[in-house]
């Protein structure tokens, strides 16, 4: 995955909306949209070589990736699938403002730091301020006709690292940028937004009709994104707390059960095995801890 996009997780973020300490700066709507729109563009090449490039290797979709393809659209609250030749798969820039803070804490707790201690910490915010953000982004949308700008000073002041001040934040970003390979992991979990689309393209791939899908189809479409994951040696483990941001709506125990099976499938010793040990501990702590609460809803 291309060296600079860990800018976007480890350093860059800072330009969202400054510092903690500068968490009140205004942009206008049309510097909203710029930049938003320029944090989408930073991640089309992940799009083409690890998400495209993904399929493509998975011997049953070989060649199949160009009938889907990816739009970014403003206001697009889910991630959903639009039909055409090619199928458009939609995604909100807006999703990467809010979601690079949980990337940034995910990041932190694998590297071993001691503000992100644990597996229910990474979850209880991720289901707090993070899923927060997304709800009132929905509603934001809805009355304003698509027209009102993401509140980027929000996103800051909700982060996992809301109240500190603006050294202590610098401190972290500076602390995680000299661990062991923490740029690649960065640069790999780049990959992170992107699983609640492929879950739709695995929809549109594997055939299943837009709309009302069952169980079997769910946990298909579920298993097609892990295994795109997999063959770039991404743990899907790492992607379920992005999947619970954006699967909110859906049945909370069939919700659990997806999550169980999808962690049950990883195997962290295999796709994270290019990293320290400590890490592959980490996000198998973090793959167990979604086993061992979870598995009781797929009863």
């Amino acid at each position: 995955m291309r060296a600079y996009l860990k800018r976007l997780l480890l350093i860059s973020v800072l330009a969202l909306v400054a510092t903690p300490g500068q968490s009140q700066t205004v942009m206008t709507e049309d510097q909203t949209v710029q930049y938003l729109e320029g944090m989408a563009r930073r991640l089309d090449p992940v799009w083409k070589e690890n998400i495209q490039g993904g399929i493509d290797l998975l011997p049953q979709f070989r060649g199949r990736s160009g009938e889907v393809e990816l739009a970014w659209r403003i206001c697009a609250t889910v991630p959903m699938r639009e039909h055409g030749t090619p199928t458009k798969l939609v995604l909100s820039p807006e999703s990467l403002a809010i979601t690079v803070y949980l990337q940034q804490a995910l990041l932190a707790y694998i590297l071993g730091s001691d503000d992100v201690p644990s597996p229910n910490a990474l979850e209880l915010y991720a289901l707090g301020p993070v899923q927060d953000l997304v709800e009132q982004r929905k509603k934001s949308c809805t009355r304003a006709l698509d027209k009102e700008p993401l509140d980027l000073g929000a996103v800051m002041r909700q982060s996992y690292f809301d109240g500190w001040s603006e050294q202590r934040y610098k401190e972290l970003l500076a602390w995680m940028a000299v661990q062991p390979e923490a740029g690649r992991l960065a640069d790999e979990m780049a990959m992170l937004i992107f699983f609640a689309i492929l879950h739709e393209a695995g929809h549109e791939l594997l055939g299943h009709a837009q709309g009302g899908y069952s169980a079997g189809e769910e946990y298909e479409a579920d298993q097609f994104a892990a295994d795109v994951f997999e063959v770039n040696r991404v743990s899907p483990t790492l992607a379920l707390l992005f999947l619970q941001v954006f699967a909110q709506g859906t049945e909370a125990k069939f919700l659990e059960c997806r999550l169980a099976l999808i962690a049950k499938s990883d195997e962290p010793s295999v796709t994270m095995s290019s990293f320290p040990r400590q890490y592959q501990q980490r996000v198998e702590r973090l793959r167990q801890y979604y086993i061992d609460t979870y598995s009781q809803s797929c009863t």
